[in-house]
């Protein structure tokens, strides 16, 4: 159960999708994959991130992620993406969305050690 997963992640309350909306937005730089910020190459992959993304994908949630990179990055984050989640992002956006959930390290703090528990 979410909010089960979520508690064991030491979360103390969880935001529910709102019916017509089911998408959960991630950051790409420092959710996904450590920053390499100056330089245009992508740094090492978060797991914690890359698994928070198939847990909700896993449970019907549109995987949308976003960067404040420009867009000449798009092609590489696509397919570094592909790589590390397959079928799993449908789309990569380089600005923000709308969407029911945003997991960012500028917004909620995020951490690998909220999702520990989630596999």
């Amino acid at each position: 159960d979410f909010n089960e997963a979520c508690a064991v992640g030491g979360l103390a309350s969880v935001l529910l999708p709102v019916d017509d909306l089911m998408t959960v937005s991630f950051d790409f730089d420092d959710t996904l994959a450590v920053a390499a910020w100056p330089d245009p190459g992508i740094g090492e992959p978060i797991e914690a991130g890359l698994r928070l993304a198939r847990f909700y994908f896993a449970r019907g949630y549109r995987i949308v992620v976003f960067t404040s990179r420009h867009w000449a990055d798009h092609g590489m984050l696509s397919a570094w993406l592909d790589r590390r989640l397959p079928g799993v992002v449908s789309q990569v956006i380089c600005g923000k969305p709308l969407a029911s959930i945003y997991v960012d390290d500028k917004a909620m703090r995020f951490s690998p050690e909220v999702v520990n528990g989630i596999r």
